[in-house]
């Protein structure tokens, strides 16, 4: 069953959440299932030009969503990408697409 992430079992990585955009942006990141049978999302409220790190997560594949909260600038974006070292990996939220960056 999905669940809010704690700290799920595995090799830890660090992962930063990087807002490109010039607006507040609401997240929903989630965790497929890995091998250690770890699933779940958490979610962010990150402020324009704002970034989140997180340093609790493991080696994984991970879905992204953000979208504005800002009601005169509405866009919604989604991104993806797998985890497999501990180097610091990063998300970037644009209006149009989240890129996920290697180390």
């Amino acid at each position: 069953a999905t669940r809010v992430l704690g700290a799920p079992k595995g090799k830890d990585t660090i992962i930063l959440i990087d807002n490109n955009t010039k607006y507040p942006v609401q997240v929903s990141f989630y965790l497929n299932k890995t091998e250690l049978d770890e699933c779940g999302y958490r979610g962010y409220n990150i402020a324009k030009n704002g970034s989140v790190l997180i340093t609790d997560l493991v080696y994984g594949c991970y879905n992204i969503w953000a979208w504005s909260t800002d009601p005169k600038h509405p866009f919604n974006s989604a991104g993806y990408g797998c985890i497999n070292n501990p180097d610091k990996w990063t998300f970037e939220i644009r209006e149009d697409i989240i890129k996920f960056i290697g180390p």
